[in-house]
């Protein structure tokens, strides 16, 4: 159910106890509206929702390493020896 704002015409009164004069600003669904066009005219016309905001999920950054190039690059993507530890070591 949507929800309008109206304006109270020139020359009307509104409301069950008339508390409503020309020129007031009352808010009403279309069903109820529509039986009391001839005393309200639309106010404002609804906007319509701004499309909802895409949700980014933040990156996750580890230490950076920079090597003797100057290169820099996360920890998380450099090489890791494959050497098989001696005994002893």
């Amino acid at each position: 159910m949507t929800i309008y704002k109206y304006r109270v015409r020139e020359g009307y009164i509104y409301g069950a106890f008339g508390q409503f004069k020309s020129g007031d600003i009352v808010e009403l669904d279309e069903s109820t509206a529509v039986h009391n066009l001839d005393k309200l005219e639309l106010a404002e016309i609804p906007q319509p929702p701004p499309p909802p905001t895409p949700v980014v999920p933040p990156v996750e950054t580890d230490e950076i390493n920079s090597d003797e190039t100057g290169v820099e690059e996360p920890i998380a993507s450099r090489r890791t020896s494959t050497r098989k530890p001696k005994a002893g070591d």
